[in-house]
């Protein structure tokens, strides 16, 4: 049996790896779309890993730094650099590794990706299976992706291929079969259409335990000790603490955890340019913003991190990981709204105070 996985992030890496080293085929292959930074570091740390479960590792196109050109501009077409254009290629060269090979299964961690459809809609050909392995937090909560206009679609059809579709719910494209998340019992409702399957949580601890965890940080040469107790602060990219007036905010949570004389670890937005709480000093450790956030959750397993952030897929899998940990979600003081992401996030524990003086208090008693 030959089964395909197809990456697009750092955390869809550690995903697959988790469900492929429980898989029974005897041929797995993991396709990384290089839209992130250091993908080949994260690469080389699974490559060094005695468990990898993958004979090979494909790499396709996709710069990390790319200048986002609007979709629905029709003529970047002609623009050789431009987004459309290097999905063009990315399914170009997919088509030319898989058009004519005969796999059994596609693992995706985003199926709405035209990557992920493209070799969803080979499998379906060929009778095979294609499975969504759940993203973090957009399989819990009731956020949609936008919808092309007519005109769109029917050029991303033409330009892309017929099987290309604008889904708005991720784990809804129409040749997902099956999708596995942490907590079956979470999803939402626009889902439970389809066959739904629970990934086993002892496979995901394992990846820290056969050493993976351990070899992705070797090739970051980050020396962090272990017995410290520490704050991980998770922050949204500049463009949104602008947009949202939230800058003094943050910057008063970095002086209020500095002044606590706690050990804070900084993890910035993976696109961030501007470091706008600083790059570190003898307390505060700033991380490579390509490092899986759950590679750190893992290594940490023993001796757990506070967890601060906004709606980050880190504020979940960190009580999915380890129910003790101490998770404090800005959501309502930021006010973004997500009525299922919140009841998700109260069914499972994570703190969420409604003012800055809730947050301060919480901090006082942690």
């Amino acid at each position: 049996m030959k089964e395909l996985y197809i990456c697009f992030t750092p955390y869809h890496i550690l995903l697959s790896s988790c469900v492929a080293s429980s898989s029974n085929a005897d041929d797995k292959e993991i396709i990384i779309r290089e839209s992130f930074a250091d993908a080949k570091k994260i690469i080389n740390g699974l490559k060094h890993w005695e468990r990898n479960p993958f004979k090979r590792h494909v790499m396709i196109k996709g710069e990390f730094s790319v200048k986002e050109i609007p979709d629905k501009s029709l003529l970047n077409v002609f623009k050789s650099n431009s987004t459309v254009n290097l999905e063009k290629y990315s399914i170009d060269t997919l088509k030319k590794i898989y058009e004519d090979v005969n796999f059994d299964r596609v693992y995706t961690c985003n199926d709405g990706k035209a990557q992920s459809q493209l070799l969803q809609y080979i499998c379906k050909k060929n009778n095979g299976t294609n499975i969504y392995i759940e993203d973090g937090s957009e399989v819990y909560n009731d956020s949609y992706l936008p919808s092309f206009p007519l005109h769109e679609s029917l050029f991303y059809n033409l330009y892309f291929g017929k099987w290309y579709d604008r889904i708005s719910v991720l784990g809804d494209y129409k040749y997902t079969d099956e999708i596995r998340v942490l907590k079956p019992e979470l999803v939402r409702e626009e889902l439970k259409h389809k066959k739904i399957k629970p990934i086993n949580l002892d496979n995901f601890l394992n990846l820290k335990t056969t050493g993976l965890t351990g070899a992705i940080l070797g090739e970051f040469d980050i020396g962090l000790p272990l017995d410290e107790e520490y704050t991980i602060l998770f922050l949204p990219h500049s463009f949104f603490t602008k947009e949202k007036g939230l800058f003094q905010f943050y910057k008063k949570i970095h002086s209020m955890l500095t002044d606590d004389d706690r050990k804070i670890i900084l993890k910035y937005h993976p696109r961030e340019k501007n470091h706008y709480l600083g790059r570190g000093n003898n307390n505060v450790i700033v991380l490579p913003q390509s490092l899986p956030s759950e590679v750190l959750i893992l290594q940490m397993i023993d001796n757990p991190p506070v967890v601060i952030g906004d709606i980050s897929t880190c504020l979940l899998t960190s009580k999915f990981l380890k129910n003790e940990i101490q998770v404090i979600s800005l959501i309502n003081i930021i006010d973004m709204e997500s009525k299922n992401l919140k009841k998700v996030f109260k069914k499972i524990g994570i703190l969420m105070p409604n003012t800055k003086a809730e947050l301060i208090e919480i901090l006082e008693t942690i």
